[in-house]
Order: structure tokens, then sequence, then C-alpha cells
């Protein structure tokens, strides 16, 4: 459902169960403030290359009850992580680190 809802550029899906503000750490980006904002800006917070690695990856155990899709680019990793919410997951952020 995430994937299919990123595919179509579905924000509000993808917002859905999400609690803001978010961490966002991408190049500039550090933080999304509020589901609105996340709303208006979707395309810029799901870049191209992070709607492919939703697209082509599938969510690992990251901790427990934590889940993502990591992947590397420009000299770093980057995991866009899903919380527990309700009976089943909800975006939680995007961490980018050293791979």
């Amino acid at each position: 459902m995430f994937q299919a809802a990123v595919a179509k550029g579905d924000a509000k899906a993808v917002a859905q169960g999400a609690h803001f503000p978010m961490d966002w750490e991408n190049g500039p980006i550090r933080q999304i403030k509020t589901e609105a904002d996340f709303i208006k800006h979707f395309d810029v917070y799901f870049t191209a290359e992070i709607k492919k690695a939703v697209d082509i990856r599938k969510p690992g155990p990251l901790a427990p009850g934590e889940y993502g899709v990591t992947w590397k680019a420009r000299g770093n990793e980057y995991t866009i992580f899903f919380k527990p919410e309700g009976a089943g997951y909800a975006l939680g952020g995007l961490s980018e680190g050293p791979p």
C-alpha cells in the first residue's frame, strides 16, 4: 500500500498515521514540520531517487518493531523508516548518514 501510494504521488495516503514534525534528512532538508507542508511539497521530499528506492526495495527489520528501506547514494547511506501505528506501520522519517 505504501509503495503504491508513493508511486501514485498520493501524499495524503503516505502521510496517514505519520506524526509531525518528522525528521527528514536529505541534503539541506532536516525536518518536515507539518502534514500540510508534507502534502504540499511531496515531490520535494520524495525525490525520484527516493521513489525508486521505495519501488525496488522491500522493507527490512531495523530495530524491534521498526522497519525500513536502505540504499546508498552520493557517499551516504539513506534509510526511510516505518514505526508501528495501530495495526500496521506509518512513515517515521528519513535518515542520512555515512555508509
